[in-house]
């Protein structure tokens, strides 16, 4: 018996998808945001979704051990052994055996997997989009933040662009959280105008809004439903609400083409408050806040130096106190002065952050994908091809 060890990364999944009309169009598979690239595509076999082996170990993190003669593949990770042959859909996971709705087969020349059963073995979320033919695959497991973070907060400003921003005298707080942060040089809003920039951040899909009038609520998921399923907190904290839950479009300096959060049914609209309401003690704050200035002091209709004094006089607090309580702030803007590059400022401190420039190409759906993973959050459908923000941990 001739063993070939394969010294590779990692395995496949078993899952279940709808059933395509036509089993030979190819399925596109992404991992962890990433698609996978075969010779051989994932195909889609009476209802269920076939991976070539060596494509997802590439991507995950086993020894992989194919014995030619018995057409057996043994995959080994830590404390787990999977061990399959091909056309039997009997698989023993270390001493238990479980049975597959389909037998593993081969594919010119790749052992071709069914996916579920893996990713119940594994953890890993599976999600099936119909539209474009595509399995997405993400390890929840596998996070690159160490330690965790406690608290969240995200401060939107308005209608600035990288230049008018970065090195401005203007800004002189900004400036002394550039030095302490993560200062992002090719980051980027994701349209043109605002409302559906906050909309990206906040639920990964501008919700095929193109402009800013005031809306009827939306109802797909978002980063509220998502936290609220893992039993973690959210309030959004917006200047010049009114009162909380208020659902009206205008008032003073409030607009709620800013405040993404009252714009979903499945939103709780006890957690739509008053900036005045922001936790002066901030063992209080929930783990994801969004805070949202007036125009006035957000740049819209106020001057960058009145937008960067309200910020230190609002949230400078908050950024000594998260230096010794694994916190964090993330400054971003909505969108740059209407040009088409659309080129804005990030800025991220915390105790967690690398200081420095970093040039990676990001915008609203990686800054949420980046929530996502640092709570291990289910992924939202639109942010599954995206990838998370790593570079910048410590």
């Amino acid at each position: 018996m001739k063993k070939k060890l394969l010294s590779i990364a990692a395995v496949l999944l078993a899952l279940s998808v709808p059933t395509a009309a036509n089993a030979s169009v190819p399925t596109q598979v992404f991992m962890n945001g990433n698609k996978l690239n075969s010779e051989v595509s994932s195909q889609n076999v009476n209802g269920t979704t076939f991976v070539p082996l060596r494509t997802i170990a590439e991507a995950l993190g086993f020894q992989v051990t194919w014995e030619n003669e018995q057409h057996k593949v043994t995959l080994d990770k830590a404390d787990k052994r999977i061990q399959l042959t091909i056309g039997n859909p009997v698989v023993q996971v270390n001493d238990s055996l479980y049975t597959l709705d389909s037998a593993p087969y081969i594919e010119s020349g790749s052992s071709m997997l069914p996916v579920r059963f893996l990713a119940q073995q594994f953890g890993l979320q599976i999600d099936w989009d119909q539209a474009t033919s595509s399995v997405f695959v993400n390890d929840r497991a596998n996070s690159s933040l160490t330690p965790p973070i406690d608290h969240i907060v995200v401060v939107v400003e308005e209608n600035h662009s990288y230049n008018q921003i970065v090195g401005s005298p203007d800004a002189p707080y900004m400036q002394s959280l550039i030095q302490r942060g993560a200062l992002f040089t090719n980051a980027h809003g994701v349209t043109h105008p605002s409302q559906p920039n906050y909309l990206a951040l906040f639920s990964g899909s501008t919700q095929g809004v193109t402009d800013d009038i005031c809306k009827k609520p939306f109802t797909s998921q978002n980063l509220v439903t998502e936290l609220l399923s893992a039993n973690l907190t959210f309030t959004g904290y917006s200047e010049d609400l009114p009162t909380a839950g208020y659902t009206g479009c205008w008032s003073n300096g409030y607009a709620r083409k800013h405040n993404p959060w009252v714009q979903f049914t499945n939103v709780p609209k006890e957690l739509n408050q008053p900036y005045s309401q922001f936790p002066q003690d901030f063992t209080n704050l929930p783990n994801v806040s969004f805070v949202i200035p007036n125009h006035q002091d957000d740049m819209h209709d106020g001057s960058v130096k009145q937008a960067d004094d309200w910020l230190q006089t609002n949230l400078d607090a908050y950024v000594t106190w998260a230096q010794t309580h694994r916190s964090l702030l993330i400054v971003t803007w909505d969108e740059d002065d209407y040009a088409k590059a659309n080129h804005i400022p990030l800025i991220v401190v915390g105790p967690m952050v690398k200081p420095g420039q970093y040039d990676e190409y990001v915008n609203h759906k990686n800054v949420l994908r980046t929530i996502e993973d640092v709570y291990r959050l289910p992924l939202l459908r639109d942010v599954q091809q995206i990838q998370p923000i790593t570079s910048m941990w410590k």
